[in-house]
């Protein structure tokens, strides 16, 4: 195990800072999406505001009134109209997506504070791991969506930390400052 007690070396210090300004970056975004679909939730009738940045064109209230191009029925329980299981199955979803890019955002932060300066080697896989997996996926999500790619700025701003330290973590031969 490294030692924990060692002076953070300036590549090390730049990098880990790197990742951290890329976790919040996902956490204070999807913090935002996540309020917004707080509101969202509590005024039915005004436009949907966490599907984007700018409000959408729908309302809760307007799907559950059948205003949909199209809707399978018997999706839902019983006593639900196509339109009210779509309303339902939205909020689900939103809710769980900002939920998990929050969870990853701080996860990303923790992990660059306690583990990455901590000269932790785990914790430099797992940061390149996240970005590799949920941030390209994103990235490929709007992208088909035909939405702004801004997400990948977090991804290229973590990916270049992780880059720039990764000298100060996986460099065997480096001593420790006397």
């Amino acid at each position: 195990m490294a030692n924990s007690t060692r002076p953070l070396t300036p590549r090390l210090k730049i990098g880990s800072t790197l990742t951290i300004i890329a976790g919040l970056f996902p956490f204070t975004v999807s913090s935002y999406f996540f309020i917004m679909f707080l509101y969202s939730s509590a005024h039915p009738n005004e436009c949907w505001r966490a599907a984007s940045v700018q409000p959408s064109t729908f309302s809760l209230n307007g799907i559950s009134a059948g205003q949909i191009a199209a809707c399978q029925a018997g999706a839902g329980p019983a006593a639900e109209t196509p339109a009210q299981t779509l309303a339902t199955a939205w909020k689900l979803a939103q809710h769980m997506e900002f939920a998990n890019i929050m969870n990853t955002g701080m996860c990303i932060v923790m992990i660059s504070i306690f583990a990455l300066r901590r000269y932790q080697k785990w914790g430099w896989m797992v940061i390149l791991a996240s970005y590799l997996w949920v941030g390209l996926n994103d990235a490929i999500a709007l992208y088909n969506a035909e939405q702004p790619l801004f997400p990948l700025a977090a991804f290229i701003i973590g990916t270049t930390g992780l880059i720039i330290c990764y000298p100060s973590i996986f460099n065997s031969s480096q001593t420790e400052p006397t």
